[in-house]
């Protein structure tokens, strides 16, 4: 079933939001079972895109610009997957979700961090860094999911 561009947009950032802030509980988790500092990741995004910002704190910052971050991408999901609505459904579509976010971290993580902030893919074992990204994979395709489901239900009423 396919829907306007700006009701792909809109799902894809609410998605975004979701996936952004399991990936941001996810760290605080792991910093709290190591006792580490979770606002390191938080610091190293600010940092990893030069933000310097008179307004926020460094860690304020970096959350800012992760879930602006992780709305985009949401919407750019949401988007590439609409076209392919009908055929994924259920655990489908939970793969496509999560294997596209795999995706995204292998080239954040080997291909565009190294070169604009080598120091950012040390902050978190990779490991870690890579279960953040499929909570945000599974919380993003759990929203899809949802939302496609709501509307087939108002559909069928």
């Amino acid at each position: 079933m396919r829907h306007p561009i700006g009701y792909a947009a809109t799902c894809g950032a609410v998605a975004g939001v979701i996936g952004g802030i399991a990936e941001v509980g996810w760290i605080w988790f792991y910093a709290a079972l190591t006792g580490s500092d979770a606002g390191i990741v938080a610091r190293g995004v600010a940092s990893a895109i030069g933000f310097d910002s008179r307004l926020l704190s460094p860690v304020a910052s970096g959350i800012v610009i992760h879930m602006a971050l992780a709305a985009a991408l949401g919407v750019v999901l949401a988007i590439v997957l609409q076209p392919l609505g009908d055929v994924l459904r259920g655990v489908r579509e939970f793969v496509a979700v999560t294997t596209a976010l795999v995706a995204v971290w292998m080239v954040n993580f080997f291909v565009i961090l190294p070169l604009i902030s080598p120091e950012f893919v040390e902050i978190v074992p990779l490991g870690v860094s890579l279960a953040s990204k499929l909570l945000f994979g599974v919380a993003a395709a759990g929203c899809f999911h949802l939302v496609k489901s709501a509307r087939l239900s108002a559909i069928q009423v």
